[in-house]
């Protein structure tokens, strides 16, 4: 549950852009919608308590300290296979428009 839980906050700061990779402009990835920040905090603090104060309301088991660089890891693997595609569906995209700005005329 929580790699599942964690990997759709990394979805959801990645899909910002939908296009663009989150890495090309740093700054206005993180700026371009702060309240998702606020958004995914409390998400965490939620996880947190059903994980770790009322396991038994969700039938969950609280998971060891060790235990979450898994759901970590997998989170930061969906992250780059993400951003791998943006970059080169926007790779892609420049070399169209180039050829579109430019045609070659042959005669």
């Amino acid at each position: 549950m929580s790699s599942v839980v964690i990997a759709q906050w990394v979805n959801g700061i990645q899909a910002q852009k939908e296009r663009e990779p989150f890495f090309k402009n740093s700054k206005r990835s993180i700026t371009i919608n702060p309240y998702i920040y606020v958004g995914v905090g409390v998400e965490m603090i939620l996880q947190l308590f059903a994980i770790y104060v009322v396991p038994d309301w969700f039938s969950t088991v609280p998971i060891p300290v060790e235990q979450w660089r898994y759901p970590i890891i997998l989170s930061m693997l969906a992250f780059a296979v993400v951003e791998a595609r943006k970059w080169i569906q926007f790779s892609f995209s420049q070399k169209s428009d180039r050829q579109i700005r430019n045609p070659r005329h042959h005669a």
